[in-house]
């Protein structure tokens, strides 16, 4: 041991030899390059030369597109031109609902529902026009696609029921739309908030003629609950009415549950709704340039938003306002209270005119649609 350290001994095993690893030679690498590329070569070669013996490619089969016996029956054409007559032209307050829109489509084409005589007998005739056409056609169901068979489904309960979903109130012949309101509300007026509601984000007006169009859609609710009111006066001259119970049950659907904020809180109870919300919201307006708002100004005396604020309570609240107030005040005089009068569609239409309970000896219901048509309570359901 020197200076500290102890030394120890490197100990070498007899007969081991340091050896360097060696190294591939080059030739092996181009060998294995060489034959992937020969390889590939050869695939795409046989490839070409059986390109010639493969079968015809068959065709594309979406489930969204026609199949052969819906195309060869003409059985597609009818279905869309049940669409479109449906979302364009009959019911358009229903349009946000159709496949593929647009919010071009939906400003476009939207209107609240037309309960007029004149579109309820067109929607009527429409529905048993394309519904004699759809039983017309000869297709083998087994052939159709599992869509196809489901959109023949749909299209007959719809045109069975005149292009709706309920069983009532979209009838013409039957008269049942000059009823008021039930207790489920499923009459078209107990909807009336809920299209516009899907809707009115697509109306946020960017130029002049989107704040006009605005304007004009206000003013067609307008009409619409003024159409309603107009149509329930009809019912009660030709003895279509309901018992009392279920005038006052109706009655109390339509003001407690669809139209709850302005039974509350009169025509200010407007702004509860989501569309009269998104109105009011400082956003709604932001697209408009100084000189549209300007110019707007200039021909209302107001500006864009109080204007707007304003057509809401006249076009829209107080219509809604006074459409209960009829029902109330008015229409539910004419509701019989004796079971033994009315108890059903059977007994409809009544023979006089009932006011306060008392039948008018002196004036006979009318019992006739506005083309002339007789009504009748037993043939209310039609086969």
């Amino acid at each position: 041991m020197e200076n500290g350290f102890s030394s120890s001994a490197v100990v070498i095993t007899p007969g081991y030899t340091s050896k360097e690893p060696k190294k591939t030679p080059r030739l092996v690498y181009l060998l294995i390059i060489g034959g992937s590329i020969f390889l590939c070569f050869l695939v795409v070669l046989i490839s070409f030369m059986l390109v010639g013996d493969r079968p015809p490619r068959m065709p594309y089969t979406s489930s969204y597109l026609a199949s052969t016996e819906s195309n060869r029956s003409g059985l597609a054409d009818v279905l869309r031109r049940v669409e479109r007559l449906y979302f364009y032209e009959l019911h358009p307050e229903k349009i946000y609902q159709m496949r593929r829109v647009t919010p071009e489509d939906i400003r476009m084409h939207f209107r609240p529902y037309d309960p007029s005589p004149n579109a309820t007998k067109n929607r009527t005739d429409e529905a048993m026009k394309l519904r004699q056409e759809v039983n017309a056609l000869k297709f083998n169901t087994t052939l159709l696609k599992l869509r196809e068979r489901k959109a023949v489904h749909v299209a007959s309960a719809i045109l069975g029921n005149n292009f709706g979903w309920a069983p009532y109130t979209q009838d013409y012949y039957s008269g049942d739309w000059l009823l008021g309101p039930d207790l489920f509300c499923w009459q078209p007026v107990c909807t009336v908030f809920t299209h516009l509601n899907q809707v009115f984000s697509h109306f946020k007006p960017h130029n002049m003629s989107q704040l006009v169009r605005l304007k004009e859609l206000f003013e067609d609710y307008n009409r619409t609950f003024e159409r309603y009111v107009e149509n329930w006066k009809l019912g009660a001259r030709t003895g279509y009415v309901r018992p009392h119970t279920a005038c006052q049950a109706g009655l109390h659907s339509l003001k407690y549950e669809m139209y709850r904020g302005m039974t509350l809180k009169d025509e200010s109870g407007i702004y509860d709704e989501p569309f009269a919300k998104m109105l009011l919201h400082s956003s709604y307006f932001e697209h408009l340039s100084k000189s549209v708002n300007d110019t707007w100004k200039e021909l209302s005396q107001q500006n864009v938003t109080e204007f707007f604020r304003q057509s809401l309570l006249q076009n829209v609240a107080r219509a809604v306002i006074e459409m209960m107030r009829y029902l109330e005040h008015e229409y539910l005089r004419h509701c019989p209270t004796d079971e033994n009068v009315i108890s059903g569609l059977g007994k409809l239409p009544l023979r006089f005119l009932y006011y306060n309970d008392s039948p008018d000896t002196g004036h006979l219901a009318f019992h006739q649609l506005p083309t002339g048509e007789e009504l009748s309570g037993p043939r209310h359901i039609r086969p």
